[in-house]
């Protein structure tokens, strides 16, 4: 499907608005008149003729009469459905009252939509009303709705890709309530889960966190409400769910999330374990709450696997501060830290025979890079993520960029230095002399 929506306003009103407002109103009915009976249809153009050319025409009460004569999309070839819809879209846009002219367009959207079959034509017309529609109008809203039902009810939400991606920016624009925008996030939240395609699930996530980050800096969020407390329980089960989702700190901060606390939900407690928890931890939250993983259909097995990867890297995580802390490297290695198998077979339980799979595990969920090394019975970290980013992360960095900036200049001031000023020069003499030569 083509002509998807888009951020720019379609050229298409201008276009049709440059025909007599008479012969648009005898196309449209020309157009309605296939669905009459072959001997009326003559004296129904005639009709609509003579009301679109009276003296004293009332333009708005026929666009009004004529968009009510749709009961779908009409009959003819996709291109001529689409032609006809563009021409009423235009007439609707001459409507002198604004509201009015909105109230149709959502009342034409709805017929539209309420057609059965020729899902191809009615998405192009659908995105040539919502190109035409101004950037700040809330009936944008209404028509973004209709064609991702449209999208979802075909099973191809990929076609909205795009649009799903601007989302975001047209819901600043749009002048509808904000409770009609964290809504309209959760939506497409919803359709992104129920698709059968597997790549959809990580979009929706995003799309539930978006939402929650939307409740959390507007007053919707004001209070542990149950419609609060709902959106951030779906969203940490879809982050939960996700096998590559392992970032929960962002989520935790959110303070729809941070409400669930007051209530001693046991989904916050799991998820401060999975922040900064151990897996110690997590075994004994899930002795007394499995039947919470059960309820929201989290695979415990995903969740443990997720806090021994988490736990791991918070080792190497460690083990790199510690490093940079030390000026001389014992090992004789350069650059990295080294952290023992044994630490991590005693943190996790498990046969040090296991310890190079789980570090495998966690390289590939890119959370970790490094080299291990079978004779040392040692994992050499190079780069480790961290699980919960705060002050002391910041003051790392801090000194790292301090660290660069320090290097860099002194690298610069070799370069402009006597070295630096001696080498340009014989570089420029030996110019000369193949020139010369």
């Amino acid at each position: 499907m083509s002509s998807a929506p888009s951020s720019s306003r379609s050229t298409l009103i201008t276009v049709l608005s440059d025909t007599a407002f008479p012969d648009q109103v005898i196309d449209v009915a020309a157009f309605l008149s296939r669905s009459k009976p072959e001997a009326e249809r003559s004296d129904y153009i005639n009709a609509w003729q003579a009301k679109a050319s009276a003296d004293d025409v009332d333009a708005d009460a026929v666009v009004e009469g004529i968009c009510a004569e749709f009961k779908g999309l009409g009959e003819g070839l996709d291109r001529e459905i689409e032609g006809v819809h563009n021409l009423v879209t235009a007439l609707i846009f001459s409507v002198a009252d604004s509201q009015k002219a909105e109230r149709l367009i959502d009342a034409h959207v709805a017929t539209i939509s309420r057609e059965t079959g020729k899902e191809t034509v009615k998405y192009r017309i659908l995105s040539n009303i919502f190109n035409s529609l101004p950037p700040t109008s809330p009936t944008r809203s209404t028509v973004f709705s209709a064609l991702l039902n449209l999208a979802s009810h075909a099973d191809d939400l990929d076609l909205l890709s795009p649009a799903l991606a601007s989302l975001p920016h047209w819901l600043a624009q749009w002048s509808i309530p904000e409770a009609q925008k964290a809504q309209l996030l959760e939506t497409v939240a919803t359709k992104l889960e129920q698709s059968s395609n597997g790549s959809d699930a990580e979009k929706a996530y995003e799309f539930r966190l978006a939402h929650l980050q939307y409740l959390s800096s507007t007053h919707e969020a004001a209070g542990a409400s149950t419609t609060a407390t709902a959106s951030a329980e779906k969203a940490i089960a879809s982050a939960l769910r996700l096998p590559r989702v392992f970032a929960f700190d962002s989520l935790l901060k959110l303070s729809v999330v941070e409400s669930l606390s007051s209530s001693s939900s046991a989904l916050f407690s799991l998820l401060k374990i999975l922040v900064s928890g151990s897996l110690r931890d997590y075994q004994s939250w899930a002795t007394s709450n499995s039947a919470e993983l059960q309820r929201l259909s989290i695979p415990a097995a995903l969740v443990e696997r997720k806090v021994r990867l988490l736990e791991v890297t918070a080792l190497c995580s460690r083990a790199l501060e510690s490093s940079r802390s030390q000026p001389d490297d014992a090992s004789g290695s350069s650059g990295g830290a080294e952290v023992p198998y044994s630490l991590i077979s005693s943190s996790l339980s498990i046969p040090s025979s296991d310890v190079e799979a789980t570090i495998i595990d966690v390289i590939r969920a890119g959370l970790v890079s490094g080299k291990l090394s079978q004779t040392r019975e040692t994992f050499r970290v190079y780069r480790s993520t961290y699980r919960s980013f705060g002050a002391e992360q910041w003051g790392v960095l801090e000194e790292r960029l301090a660290e660069w900036e320090r290097t860099i200049s002194g690298i610069l001031a070799t370069l402009g230095g006597p070295r630096g000023a001696g080498g340009q020069a014989q570089g420029a003499s030996e110019a000369q002399a193949v020139a010369a030569a």
